[in-house]
């Protein structure tokens, strides 16, 4: 699970743009988008310009063939004898995942994190030594001294949960990324078995080459757009991908997909949140403590907060100035279901 750092906003679209302005004056963004649909509704379709996505795409285009190019060029002037066209190629990939973000509408931009994974056929032939030191740093959970200190990191945000060794759980991973986190998980508990998805192709292929297939299904999935049954999961872990989202619009809707894949009595568990009053960081959006106490508890949410604890205390890298929440699925009656009988007790 990466830190996801799993994007911006993944909802949304863009929109035309009028050809003349009107005269200045102080509007909401929300007014002048009404104003110049409005007048785009009666202006012929030869007269229209190209929506600002078609724009952008077509920007895009141009920088897909400067990139390349470039590259090249910067290849043959410094003497390289044949010309590299698969280092070409990976700077190409990272043009077009964020021309399909774009495509989709999503703002997200994680040519950051993509630029410099691996192939994973490279990642595939690490020996265990070499996953613990450098799997985690690849989804840039980065400044831990130690593979301990890691994977303390790791079961710090499960531990409201007081999970045994021997609990048997299927669980969901919300920006899976190049699976370190799920590695941690799987060694864990023995008997837990899961799927994980994240926006970067590249980064499910390397996870899909680490982990136990026979445990974990890593797919490539939007947060806000969440597939599959309801009910199918006993516990979802969102490791810091949830406050990539860039508006609280896209919290609710991702944390409602979270609910409704959960069986009844089973527990979502998310990190690196920052609150109304906490420093931003790489954060997109803010998510305010209050959201946690009382609006989850209501439809399409249903969740009843667990635990929400300042990352802080744990004096561990990444968690300064965040904070974690657990919560669980309110069910019909007041008995724990089969489902977190078997995540606590089996």
């Amino acid at each position: 699970m990466t830190a996801r750092k799993s994007g911006s906003s993944f909802t949304g679209g863009g929109h035309a743009e009028l050809a003349e302005q009107p005269p200045l004056r102080c509007r909401s963004e929300a007014q002048f988008e009404d104003e110049e649909l409005g007048e785009l509704e009666h202006r012929p379709a030869s007269r229209r310009l190209p929506s600002r996505r078609a724009r952008a795409l077509a920007c895009l285009a141009f920088v897909v063939i400067g990139v390349v190019a470039g590259d090249l060029l910067l290849q043959h002037f410094a003497g390289v004898g044949s010309l590299d066209l698969a280092k070409s190629s990976k700077l190409l990939d990272v043009v077009q995942f964020q021309a399909g973000n774009l495509v989709r509408g999503h703002h997200v931009n994680l040519a950051w994190f993509l630029s410099e994974l691996p192939p994973a056929h490279v990642v595939a032939q690490w020996n265990e030594t070499e996953l613990d030191q450098k799997l985690h740093v690849l989804s840039r959970w980065d400044g831990f001294y130690s593979h301990a200190q890691w994977r303390a990191f790791v079961m710090a945000q499960i531990r409201p949960l007081h999970l045994s060794a021997s609990s048997t759980f299927r669980y969901l991973e919300v920006g899976l990324g190049v699976g370190a986190f799920a590695r941690e998980i799987l060694r864990a508990f023995p008997h837990a078995t899961g799927l994980g998805f994240d926006l970067v192709p590249q980064a499910v292929q390397i996870a899909s080459a680490v982990l136990p297939r026979d445990r974990m299904n890593a797919t490539v999935g939007d947060m806000v757009d969440i597939r599959g049954p309801s009910h199918a999961f006993d516990l979802v872990l969102v490791p810091g991908a949830l406050c990539y989202l860039s508006s609280m619009d896209s919290v609710r809707t991702a944390v409602a997909g979270f609910s409704r894949v959960l069986r009844e009595k089973g527990c979502v568990c998310a990190s690196m949140l920052s609150s109304e009053t906490s420093r931003k960081g790489s954060c997109n959006v803010r998510i305010p403590k209050a959201f946690w106490k009382e609006d989850v508890r209501q439809k399409p949410f249903e969740l009843q907060l667990v635990s929400i604890e300042e990352m802080d205390s744990w004096g561990l890298a990444h968690s300064l100035g965040r904070y974690a929440v657990c919560l669980q699925k309110v069910g019909n009656g007041g008995m724990a279901s089969a489902a977190m009988t078997n995540l606590r007790h089996s």
